[in-house]
């Protein structure tokens, strides 16, 4: 009795007229092309991305985001993204200014 399956055929290749070999490049591609988005007025280009955070930090990004909404109401509209990306920002260019003696070394230096 033969045992091999034939494969399976890709329908997004056909549907999104993409010829990729992996599966894992069709992704990266739908996701590059559909995901980005262009702020014509400054030239920002920013793409969706997903990283697994503990409960304990989605919770104090939550916090944080209504005590600034709060302070801020009428000076700025505060997401999520904006303060993710002011974190990374300021813990980044510590990192490139002190290396081994940034917050961010030290910190996942201890993990």
């Amino acid at each position: 009795m033969n045992n091999i399956r034939k494969k399976t055929p890709d329908i997004l290749d056909n549907l999104m007229g993409i010829e990729q070999e992996s599966n894992n490049a069709i992704y990266t591609e739908i996701s590059n092309s559909a995901i980005k988005i262009i702020n014509e007025g400054n030239k920002t280009i920013r793409e969706k991305t997903t990283f697994n955070l503990s409960e304990d930090i989605i919770q104090k990004l939550d916090d944080a985001w209504m005590k600034l909404r709060r302070k801020l109401k009428n000076e700025k509209k505060i997401t999520k993204t904006s303060i993710v990306e002011s974190a990374l920002e300021i813990i980044l260019r510590d990192f490139d200014a002190k290396n081994e003696m940034s917050e961010l070394y030290i910190s996942l230096k201890k993990l």
